[in-house]
């Protein structure tokens, strides 16, 4: 938490965040949040399956890199689903994450381990994307919301310890509802700006 909290400090005292660019990007800081918190969720889940921690983070970094590939070419090229769809597809993502445990597929072949481990782990990472790509491509401040996205990073990190005390399963639905505060922030810049 003091690192998260000097970070802040220091950042805004560096580039003179204003308050009002705070509030206006948060969204972007809640993203950043809740994806740390989704990144750990799914190592977590992969090791029930392959136990080693350089496969475990191989599988997961392919995952997420995959996915956002994916997120972003459906929307720079097929100019399909909106930020509320992304935000829906993204809940329910990881509603199945939370109901479906990993662990069910460890009698599986390794491809077949591979393939379900990605469809399950990947949904969540792919509709975050597409929220991601679609608030960025009309922010005015792009340094300054990754900036902000960073900062929210580093407090899923601290986050993630809670892990601890919740189990696997309380970080699937830490995530989801950080994930929330991030489209609240969205409603309330919409409200805002009309």
């Amino acid at each position: 938490t003091l690192v998260v909290v000097a970070s802040a400090l220091l950042t805004t005292l560096r580039f003179g965040f204003k308050s009002q660019s705070l509030i206006r990007l948060s969204q972007f800081f809640f993203l950043g949040s809740g994806f740390l918190l989704m990144e750990t969720r799914a190592m977590l889940a992969i090791s029930v399956l392959f136990g080693s921690t350089w496969i475990v983070n191989s599988i997961v970094i392919s995952i997420v890199l995959l996915m956002a590939l994916i997120a972003n070419w459906a929307v720079m090229k097929l100019k399909c689903f909106t930020q509320a769809q992304g935000y829906w597809g993204l809940l329910a993502g990881l509603c199945l994450l939370y109901v479906l445990p990993l662990s069910e597929l460890s009698g599986w072949s390794m491809p077949m381990k591979a393939l379900g481990s990605t469809v399950v782990l990947g949904l969540p990472f792919f509709f975050a994307g597409i929220v991601f790509s679609r608030a960025f491509a009309r922010v005015a401040e792009p340094g300054r919301a990754l900036g902000i996205n960073i900062l929210g990073a580093m407090l899923g990190g601290c986050l993630e310890y809670l892990s601890l005390v919740t189990g696997t399963g309380g970080l699937t639905i830490l995530a989801g509802a950080v994930y929330v505060l991030s489209w609240l922030c969205l409603r309330y810049q919409h409200t805002q700006s009309t």
